[in-house]
């Protein structure tokens, strides 16, 4: 919450999104092969279709973070709602601002079902922007 706005001023403006800063949280990790100075990873909480409701305006929090980050990491699971319209349409948007610093992955590939499940997937990611594939 608070302590990260602190300890991370950068991200001060998220407090104009009500009710994020009670969902901010901070792990630190080190390293020891120092290869990874100063790197600030951010995970947003997975999207999903239909009356879910989130207690702050998700889809704005991730186009701003978007505006912020140098690369942006989209990860597909193919098992949950990866390719839900919600997701989908978030991604569209931030490919059509950032779609140079968009990288497309499919999480649990393995788990992915079969050949054709995981085609599904990537054609999924390159209705949304195929440059950035």
């Amino acid at each position: 919450g608070n302590a990260t706005l602190h300890l991370y001023p950068h991200f001060k403006p998220l407090q104009e999104f009500k009710g994020v800063s009670e969902y901010l949280s901070t792990e630190i990790c080190t390293s020891r092969q120092k290869r990874f100075s100063l790197v600030t990873f951010v995970d947003s909480p997975g999207l999903v279709d239909g009356d879910m409701k989130y207690p702050f305006d998700v889809d704005e929090v991730i186009l701003w973070l978007g505006d912020l980050c140098d690369l942006i990491l989209v990860f597909f699971d193919p098992m949950g709602q990866a390719l839900c319209k919600r997701t989908l349409n978030i991604v569209e948007s931030l490919n059509e601002k950032h779609g140079d610093r968009l990288r497309f992955y499919l999480s649990k590939a393995d788990e992915a079902g079969g050949e054709s499940d995981r085609q599904v997937c990537i054609l999924a990611a390159a209705s949304v922007g195929e440059s950035t594939l």
